[in-house]
């Protein structure tokens, strides 16, 4: 409704908390990944990633490896889902930074000699 920018806050940090909470609370508990929707902002959210992903993927295609820039909350479980999506033959998974940060890394699968 009207008042859902009350549920969201300023730059989303309401909605990622309540988000995050959520999930971790119904996955834990039954196993299933919950994603929170309100007034549509997690669909900005994922048209927003889609676009910023595009010149990674022309990377990728070129170089055949690439990486997202650090990405908070839901950004990089989209950015993963999409990836995987893109490039179901490549290894697609998040990684840390030494201080905490999440970012999404796409390279080719290691061949077992």
């Amino acid at each position: 409704g009207a008042d859902s920018a009350l549920l969201i806050g300023k730059d989303g940090y309401r909605y990622k908390a309540l988000s995050y909470m959520i999930f971790n609370w119904i996955h834990a508990q039954y196993g299933y990944f919950l994603r929170l929707e309100i007034a549509q902002f997690l669909q900005n959210q994922e048209d927003a990633v889609r676009k910023y992903l595009q010149s990674i993927v022309e990377g990728i295609a070129q170089t055949g490896r690439g990486q997202t820039k650090v990405l908070d909350g839901v950004l990089v479980q989209i950015a993963l889902h999409e990836l995987r999506k893109i490039f179901p033959e490549k290894n697609v998974v998040i990684k840390l930074t030494s201080d905490g940060g999440r970012f999404v890394s796409v390279a080719p699968f290691l061949k077992k000699s």
